[in-house]
């Protein structure tokens, strides 16, 4: 199995999340940013599987710091 790029991984993410494809942001920078507000508001656990290098994992991770309880 080839790994996917990390933009379309967080497509894929925003889509799960339930963004319509027409709302999806331009940039990947948006979309990275519109990924890491949507998370910011739940509790997710994210499995990366088959990851080619960390390149390709770091644009995945939530750079928005939460509090657990």
């Amino acid at each position: 199995m080839t790994p996917i790029d990390p933009n379309e991984a967080i497509d894929r993410f925003l889509r799960a999340l339930g963004v319509p494809p027409e709302q999806l942001p331009g940039s990947p920078e948006q979309r990275r940013d519109r990924f890491n507000d949507m998370l910011s508001e739940r509790r997710m656990l994210i499995f990366i599987d088959n990851a080619l290098d960390s390149p390709q994992v770091r644009p995945l991770i939530p750079t928005r710091q939460v509090a657990l309880p």
